[in-house]
């Protein structure tokens, strides 16, 4: 899934679910939506996105995929990690300016790792589960006296992080991320429908780079295909 925008859907950007590691969902530009990115159950690698100005950025629901380089961005949860068996992998991601940068909870216990985590507004990294302790070592955290936590680094003028996080050492300067931008020009863009598709009726605009052939397929909410439309191949624009 590549070098997409999808802006204003009023649901999902993307809805997936028991996708196989060599899934690549990469360069795409994602605004807009109730979640980013949703992902039920599989391990795809979500690497040089930009998502931000949504709700949420990435849901995780007994998903352990490579989030990596990433721009990730005013949102409410950046990376939202939810249930055992999610073990993401969240490396070299900019990860800042949202309400919790990476919310944790029911068991989940993902690696965080060399990201710049900062200038979120309640916590950095929050973990609501101590059942386990949440590695994020060796991160940016905005300063380099380290992440604010009131027992375990009074001093530090970062970012706060929760109870139960592991973050010491920690980085004592940004991390060079990988250059994490869609394309000028996206393969094609498709916005939001029109009206509610809780309607009898409904349009979803889309556009085209170049001609090619169309086919749309629409997810309920719980992830599950109801259509697919084959609309042949259209013309650019």
């Amino acid at each position: 899934i590549l070098n997409n925008t999808i802006q204003g859907s009023f649901s999902n950007g993307m809805s997936l679910g028991y996708v196989s590691p060599d899934t690549l969902i990469k360069g795409n530009e994602i605004s807009g939506d109730y979640y980013g990115i949703y992902l039920y159950r599989g391990n795809p690698q979500i690497i040089e996105n930009v998502i931000k100005e949504s709700d949420n950025g990435i849901y995780l629901s007994y998903a352990s995929p490579i989030i990596k380089g990433n721009t990730i961005t005013n949102l409410y949860n950046g990376i939202h990690c939810d249930y055992t068996e999610t073990y993401a992998e969240i490396s070299e991601n900019d990860i800042k300016e949202n309400e919790y940068g990476i919310y944790c909870h029911n068991q989940s216990n993902p690696a965080i790792h060399f990201n710049n985590i900062e200038k979120n507004r309640s916590y950095g990294v929050y973990n609501g589960d101590c059942g386990f302790t949440v590695d994020a070592t060796n991160n940016w955290w905005g300063d380099a006296t380290g992440p604010y936590h009131p027992v375990d680094n009074p001093g530090g003028l970062g970012n706060q992080v929760s109870d139960c996080v592991a973050f010491d050492p920690w980085l004592p300067s940004p991390v060079a991320l990988l250059a994490a931008a869609p394309q000028a020009v996206a393969k094609f863009s498709i916005g939001p429908s029109y009206p509610n598709p809780g309607n009898p009726e409904s349009w979803f605009p889309y556009s085209l780079a170049d001609e090619t052939d169309v086919t749309i397929r629409i997810y309920n909410a719980s992830g599950q295909l109801v259509r697919t439309l084959h609309l042949g191949t259209k013309p650019a624009g």
